[in-house]
C-alpha cells in the first residue's frame, strides 16, 4: 500500500477524498511443482570488497554497507530500481548506514573532515549533519515514518546518552539515573525503546514516550533491547554474562521470558505489529533453531529434523520469517517461513542469509558467489 502510494505521506493518516491505489502486497507466483517461486538479485559490489544488504523498505529500496577490497572505509549505498547511489561522506572518509523509511530516508553515521562522527540523514541526495551534542561523535540507529530519528551520542564522560532528532533539534532522552543510555528503536507513535544504567550501575531496559523516561526492569550488563512494534511492546534479551541470554517481552508493565526450545539460551532478534518474536533458540550444546513466539507459545520453525542450526533474524506483519540454516553436511542458505513451511531462497552459488524482509515479499541479506571467495547484497523477490 506504501509503496503504490507515495503522495500518503503519513502511513497513519488517509484523509476523506484522498485517491488510493490497492495492492496485493505478495502477487502469487508458483513454479509448475506447485512451490512458490523467489528469485535472487545480485545488488553487486560497488567498491570491489564484500557488501551487505541491512534493510529493505516497502517502496523496495535496499540500504547497502560496502568496502573497498583493501581498506577498512565502508561506505554506505542505497539500491533502486536496479540502481546503487553512493550516499556520500560529511566530508571524511566513511559511512555507516543502519535504516531506512518508507520515504527513502537513509538514518545512520559519517565522518566529517576533522574525522568526527556525527549521526546524519540521507534524502534524494542530500545528507543532513544532525550535529553531536557530546564531544566524540554521534550514531543515528532508527527512523520512523514521521522523520523521527533515535540513536546515541557520546559524552564528554566517554559514555553514550540516548536521542531523539525531529525537525532540525537533537534531544537528549535522558537516563535512568547512571551514565548510560542507548536509544535501539522508534515506532510510528514517536515511543523509543532502549537501555540505560541506573543509579545503582545495574542495567535496565527503557521506553521514552512524550518526554518520559519508564523503566522496563533489569536486563543485566549483556542485556539489550531488540526492537519496539506499534502496539508498544518492547523485546529484547536478558544477559549478565553474553553467554546465558534469554529473550524477553515487556507489555503493559510485565516483562515475560520467552522461554527456550530445550536448552538454556534464547535470543530474540524481531518483534512484528501482531506481536509475534522470532530468534534463536538453543536445543542442545550444538543444535539451535529457529523459533517463533506468540501468545505464550514457542514454535520450533525447524520442519525437517535435520538441520544443526538455523536462525531467525526478521519477521513482517504477514507473519512471514527469514533466516539463514545450516547443515552439517551442505552450505547455509537464506531461507523464508511462512504457514509451517521453510523455503530454500538459494544463492549466488555460495552461502547466502536472509537478514530483513517487508511487508511486499521483498527479502534482503547477502550471499557469496560461486568461488565463495566475495559476499553480495542479494535481494529476493516473488
Amino acid at each position: 500500500m506504501l509503496a503504490a502510494n507515495p503522495q500518503i505521506a503519513d502511513r497513519n493518516l488517509i484523509r476523506g477524498g484522498d485517491r488510493i491505489t490497492l495492492v496485493h502486497a505478495c502477487p502469487p507466483r508458483s513454479t509448475a511443482g506447485g512451490s512458490p517461486s523467489w528469485s535472487i538479485v545480485d545488488l553487486g559490489s560497488p567498491l570491489g570488497g564484500p557488501a551487505y544488504a541491512i534493510r529493505v523498505n516497502d517502496r523496495g529500496e535496499v540500504i547497502v554497507l560496502a568496502y573497498p577490497a583493501s581498506t577498512m572505509s565502508e561506505r554506505g549505498f542505497l539500491w533502486r530500481d536496479g540502481v546503487l547511489t553512493d550516499l556520500g561522506t560529511l566530508g571524511g572518509p566513511s559511512t555507516i548506514v543502519w535504516d531506512v523509511n518508507n520515504r527513502g530516508e537513509v538514518v545512520g553515521s559519517s565522518q566529517t573532515a576533522s574525522m568526527e562522527q556525527h549521526a546524519f540523514v540521507w534524502q534524494d541526495g542530500v545528507m543532513t549533519d544532525l550535529g553531536s551534542p557530546g564531544p566524540y561523535g554521534a550514531d543515528a540507529l532508527d527512523i520512523n515514518d514521521r522523520g523521527q530519528v533515535v540513536g546515541e551520542f557520546v559524552t564528554a564522560s566517554a559514555h553514550s546518552h540516548a536521542f531523539i532528532w525531529q525537525d532540525g533539534v537533537m534531544t537528549d532522552l535522558g537516563t535512568l539515573g547512571g551514565d548510560y543510555a542507548r536509544a535501539e528503536a522508534i515506532n510510528e507513535r514517536g515511543q523509543v525503546a532502549g537501555q540505560s544504567w541506573t543509579v545503582s550501575g545495574e542495567t535496565h531496559a527503557f521506553l521514552w514516550e512524550n518526554g518520559t523516561l519508564i523503566d522496563l526492569g533489569l536486563i543485566g550488563t549483556q542485556g539489550r533491547v531488540e526492537g519496539i512494534n506499534e502496539r508498544g511492546q518492547v523485546v529484547g534479551n536478558r544477559s549478565a554474562t553474553g553467554a546465558d541470554s534469554r529473550g524477553f517481552i515487556w507489555q503493559d508493565g510485565v516483562m515475560t521470558d520467552l522461554g527456550t526450545l530445550g536448552g538454556s539460551i534464547t535470543l530474540a532478534r524481531s518483534i512484528n505489529a501482531r506481536g509475534q518474536v522470532v530468534g534463536i533458540s538453543q536445543i542442545s550444546s550444538s543444535v539451535w533453531h529457529a523459533f517463533l513466539w506468540e501468545d505464550g507459545v514457542l514454535t520450533d520453525l525447524e520442519t525437517s529434523g535435520g538441520d544443526d542450526f538455523n536462525g531467525a533474524y526478521d519477521i513482517n506483519d504477514r507473519g512471514q520469517v527469514v533466516g539463514d540454516s545450516v547443515t552439517a553436511s551442505g552450505p547455509n542458505h537464506g531461507f523464508l517461513w511462512q504457514h509451517g513451511v521453510m523455503i530454500d531462497l538459494g544463492s549466488l552459488g555460495g552461502d547466502s542469509r536472509a537478514i530483513d524482509i517487508n511487508d511486499r515479499c521483498m527479502a534482503v541479506g547477502t550471499s557469496a558467489t560461486a568461488s565463495g571467495a566475495q559476499e553480495h547484497p542479494v535481494l529476493w523477490t516473488r
